[in-house]
């Protein structure tokens, strides 16, 4: 049987080779499916390796990721992927992570793949179940990865990223890895918090290379802080410098980038689900997001608009059917419910869109038509049901004073009203 697995990697060995020259295209795809191959031995044939084997094999392939630290990247990929495999199921190991850091970290040129290897090891860890081991040797071995050497790679990323000259490619790496050692639980928000990377990730919002990381690690950060109570300092450190990006926002907004109104509607809306008990319980401290993320709903692109969806629905179901609804809220709600009824509107030439378009527009005026009952929810059938006629027969009168009124100035009050009078 360990003759399938040394051939396997003879196989990942020749794939290497191949990268190293010119490959034409069918000695690409053999060596592809051969990387492919040589992944499927290490998770379900490492154990028919004898130690010595094992260790070879180990050794090969950081050898193999020292020579393509700098690509191709699906190469580096799928030999870091071997690796923490391998880490995962190689016992006799006993510091994987601090290995590769002494053998990767000293030189500029491996840095990147020492990242990335740092960044797919918990990932791969957390997410392959297919690795045959069982729930005793798997926590053993995942503490023995990650939970011990948490607070070394938090120290490793926080040096990198002070490192004289650090390109926006290798601070992007630390923001991934950060975020990936984040979801895991193997580093706290209490723990970065007390690093200067708490700040650099707000930083990094300020340069278009490390936007998308930087929002990944500041939505993964927030929403680690679940547990509000254990988190408070955290969370104290986290609102004002949330709240300062409510300008970065609106100027995304105004230059219509949205890419930016994307990622910040998705920071927004992570603290407003995060903290929306507290939003209700300090509204002169939160509110700001309820507001941020209501400039977000109203946005155009309506491939953003959804990812506000769930928030108004959790808050609504928090602030429940109540007669002392503060002012606020009833005007956050009052403002919703009048962006989603305009979002409702069909094109001004609807013949323009293909039928798969039509057909996708209709379903998303049903989502949207939850929403508005969350607007319901909080604000009462009747009062909506009202404004929404009140629309209409203000279209009408235009209409009958000799003023243009499109038929989407009708129609849309008019489905919304189909949508509330479910509630």
């Amino acid at each position: 049987m360990a003759d399938v697995a040394n051939e396997s990697i003879q196989q990942v060995l020749a794939a290497l080779n191949v990268f190293s020259g010119k490959p034409d295209k069918e000695s690409l795809e053999k060596a592809n499916a051969w990387l492919q191959t040589f992944q499927h031995a290490v998770t379900h044939d490492i154990h028919q390796l004898d130690a010595s084997q094992r260790a070879g094999l180990r050794d090969t392939l950081i050898t193999a990721i020292q020579k393509y630290a700098t690509g191709p990247r699906a190469v580096l990929i799928q030999l870091c992927l071997a690796l923490s495999g391998l880490a995962l199921q190689m016992k006799e190991w006993d510091n994987p992570v601090l290995d590769l850091i002494n053998v990767l970290g000293q030189n500029p040129v491996t840095v990147p793949a020492l990242l990335l290897f740092l960044t797919v090891l918990p990932e791969e860890v957390a997410g392959n179940t297919r690795i045959p081991m069982s729930t005793e040797e798997f926590r053993a071995q995942e503490a023995q990865l990650l939970t011990a050497n948490g607070s070394e790679v938090l120290k490793l990323l926080t040096m990198y990223s002070q490192a004289p000259g650090i390109t926006t490619a290798v601070q992007s790496q630390v923001f991934k890895c950060l975020r990936s050692w984040l979801q895991t639980g193997e580093v706290v928000p209490s723990m970065i918090a007390d690093t200067p990377l708490f700040q650099l990730a707000f930083d990094g919002l300020a340069y278009e290379e490390l936007f998308d990381s930087a929002i990944d690690v500041l939505c993964g950060l927030i929403h680690e802080t679940q547990e509000i109570h254990d988190n408070m300092d955290v969370i104290q450190a986290l609102i004002p410098r949330l709240i300062t990006l409510r300008p970065m926002l609106t100027a995304a907004f105004a230059a219509d980038d949205s890419d930016k109104v994307r990622g910040y509607c998705r920071l927004f809306t992570e603290a407003g689900e995060t903290y929306r008990l507290l939003i209700l319980q300090h509204p002169e401290t939160f509110f700001q997001i309820v507001e941020a993320i209501g400039e977000c709903a109203a946005y155009h692109d309506l491939d953003i608009v959804p990812i506000t969806f769930h928030f108004w629905f959790r808050l609504a179901q928090s602030i429940g059917k109540k007669p002392d609804v503060p002012k606020p809220f009833l005007d956050a709600y009052g403002a919703l419910m009048a962006v989603i009824i305009k979002h409702l509107h069909f094109p001004s030439n609807p013949e323009t869109m293909t039928p798969q378009e039509r057909d996708d527009f209709r379903g998303f005026r049903h989502i949207m038509g939850d929403t508005l009952k969350d607007c319901c929810y909080v604000l009462g059938t009747d009062g909506c049901l009202l404004t929404t006629y009140e629309m209409i027969t203000q279209a009408l009168a235009k209409g009958s004073a000799g003023q243009p009124v499109s038929w989407q100035d009708i129609e849309a009050p008019l489905f919304s009203m189909r949508s509330m009078g479910a509630e």
